[in-house]
């Protein structure tokens, strides 16, 4: 019974991530970017910007979410994701591509 309550645990002991992927135009516009800049919104330890995680094989940049997530927090979750991402990259187009919801094994 221990052995399957473990198990249990581990299973249930995630988070939400919303995530914006990543492809080849905006990996490159990464690149490109100051590292300051970057170091500052992605992923950086002073502010809790865009953190970068991957899930299947794919690059996202995102947010963590709340558990339990309602609604109406990931709506604005979103819209603070996209705004990020305009101010971050304002030649890139966001508006046309949705944002992934996935889970992320905490550690």
């Amino acid at each position: 019974m221990a052995k399957n309550s473990k198990k249990i645990e581990q299973f249930l002991d995630v988070s939400l991530f919303l995530g914006f992927p990543v492809d080849a135009s905006l990996a490159a516009g990464i690149e490109k970017l100051d590292q300051r800049i970057a170091q500052l919104f992605i992923d950086g330890k002073e502010f809790d910007y865009l953190k970068e995680r991957s899930h299947q094989n794919m690059r996202y940049l995102g947010k963590f979410a709340d558990v339990p997530v309602d609604v109406n927090s990931l709506f604005l979750l979103e819209a603070n994701i996209y705004s990020l991402l305009k101010k971050i990259f304002p030649q890139y187009s966001t508006e046309e591509i949705s944002l992934v919801l996935f889970p992320v094994r905490n550690k």
